[in-house]
């Protein structure tokens, strides 16, 4: 069954494409650290000290329909 009547509502479909791009710093760890982080049991728990995202840029393009491009 579609998502839509496609009489009721012709071309309501696009395409977009999306690119994310950040940097983050280095995280400096020691040799104790990254053993401690290879034989931990709990591999969810993380520190909470890790550098953050800096210089967000986030995009969007909405591309032309399948029909359009043809022309």
């Amino acid at each position: 069954m579609p998502a839509f009547n496609k009489a009721v509502r012709p071309d309501n479909r696009r395409m977009a494409t999306l690119a994310a791009v950040c940097t983050i710093a280095f995280p400096v760890r020691t040799p104790e650290q990254i053993v401690a982080a290879l034989f931990r049991e709990d591999a969810g728990a993380r520190p909470k000290d890790r550098p953050h995202p800096r210089f967000k840029y986030l995009t969007a393009r909405l591309t032309r329909m399948r029909e359009q491009a043809g022309e």
